[in-house]
């Protein structure tokens, strides 16, 4: 399957705003169907005079937000959003909840531990707390966004197209041109928040579906961490875990939008939920 991961908002809570609505979103496209939906999508753009050039969310009126939606529903797609309003949370929210995280990284460190690894944890700690506030939040937003893709696409593909489990290829809107410190950082930081939400809260597998495709992301013969057996609610002394590393970045791109048709579409779609929310 193919992932496109756009954002809608600038994650920043404004005094006197009634919404301050921001959000991520993953178009999610079968293989099978992806030359169609980019075809298709062509199509739109030539019937809106656009072209090859590239189209924003905030430019198409509503009418236009129709056609995109009656043209996508014909090719299978899943659209997973996750919102933010910053307007529901007091102007300190993100920052004790930074905070929070930053100590959390540091919380099970021992002297078993190497200086090394300490070192690097320490490293990544000041990084976060580094991050600006509003970054923050979008990042615990894409961290949230990835685990809902996980979860829907295995729920949903196992029972109507299992091979689209054989392979996740992300595409990513880029904040620049080279990687920025929030896009680095998040990469970083998405394995280990994954990992801890999969033992606290495990997916669920529906009996009778086919996740044959999804075997080769996952690793029967390794043990749950021991820093985290205290989240595994049964007896188990270890896991099926799912490689998330292999599932994330073996098919990973950060791309420009107006070069990748699939984030143009995933940035249509997640700009017409904002505004409707707003």
């Amino acid at each position: 399957m193919h992932i496109f991961v756009d954002e809608s908002g600038n994650f920043i809570r404004q005094l006197g705003s009634p919404a301050d609505v921001s959000c991520m979103a993953a178009l999610v496209v079968p293989d099978a169907e992806l030359e169609g939906a980019l075809e298709a999508f062509r199509s739109l753009k030539d019937k809106w005079g656009v072209g090859s050039s590239e189209i924003k969310g905030s430019s198409i009126n509503q009418s236009q937000a129709a056609q995109l939606v009656d043209t996508l529903r014909n090719y299978d797609v899943i659209l997973i959003p996750v919102v933010m309003d910053l307007g529901l949370h007091a102007p300190n929210d993100v920052e004790s909840h930074k905070r929070e995280q930053a100590r959390k990284i540091t919380e099970h460190v021992t002297r078993e531990h190497t200086g090394s690894l300490i070192q690097d944890l320490l490293d990544l700690q000041e990084r976060l707390l580094a991050l600006p506030d509003q970054l923050y939040a979008q990042a615990i937003v894409a961290v949230q966004l990835v685990n809902r893709v996980i979860r829907v696409t295995t729920m949903y593909y196992s029972q109507r197209r299992p091979s689209e489990l054989g392979a996740f290829h992300w595409v990513v809107d880029a904040k620049d041109r080279e990687p920025t410190e929030y896009e680095k950082l998040w990469q970083k930081l998405v394995l280990p928040l994954l990992q801890t939400v999969s033992f606290k809260d495990p997916h669920v597998l529906l009996v009778g579906a086919d996740y044959s495709h999804f075997d080769r992301f996952k690793d029967e013969d390794q043990e749950v961490p021991s820093y985290l057996a205290h989240l595994v609610t049964d007896d188990r002394s270890s896991a099926s875990i799912t490689d998330i590393r292999m599932l994330m970045f073996e098919h990973f791109a950060l791309v420009q939008s107006h070069d990748d048709l699939g984030v143009q579409m995933c940035d249509l779609c997640t700009s017409i939920i904002s505004r409707a929310l707003r």
